[in-house]
């Protein structure tokens, strides 16, 4: 772990973090190889005002500010035994810290502590980095939806908890 997620910490993502989450997806899903479309604000708004969805932030403080700027984030939502990741991004100049790994792990004991029994996810089957990300954090592939991202297949990954 380096000192710069030593001094990382997460906390619940609101509604006014929107415009600050919205801002950095549009800067760290500009790789063609993602597939997907960042998010805007008022859908990350709608995510997180869904009964079932949650959202997680980290930034570099040592406390969890809600105030200080995000270094990442994660949207989420959990419906009985099952939960989806729907969208993960880190600021590209805090990449290789591990901040996505301390958002993942944050949200895979979450869910652990409500009895979730598995984690669902799509990326992108050209989004190499993604892919092993996950799997190095234990998803497996589970399926493929064929042109899910435009022209581009995603696969869907799996993680039993």
């Amino acid at each position: 772990m380096t000192r710069m997620t030593e001094l990382a910490a997460t906390f619940p993502l609101t509604a006014d973090h929107a415009d600050a989450a919205a801002a950095l997806m549009a800067h760290a899903y500009t790789d063609s190889r993602i597939g997907a479309t960042p998010w805007s604000a008022g859908s990350i708004i709608s995510s997180l005002a869904s009964a079932h969805g949650f959202g997680l932030g980290i930034n570099t403080g040592g406390q969890p500010d809600p105030d200080a700027a995000l270094a990442g984030f994660l949207l989420a939502r959990q419906l009985g035994s099952e939960a989806e990741l729907l969208a993960i991004a880190v600021n590209q100049q805090e990449r290789r810290h591990g901040y996505g790994r301390i958002l993942l792990n944050t949200m895979i004991g979450r869910l652990k502590q409500e009895q979730t029994a598995s984690v669902f996810l799509e990326v992108a089957v050209e989004n190499h980095p993604a892919i092993q990300f996950y799997q190095i954090h234990g998803f497996e592939i589970s399926g493929r939806r064929p042109r899910y991202y435009g022209s581009q297949d995603a696969l869907i990954m799996q993680l039993s908890i």
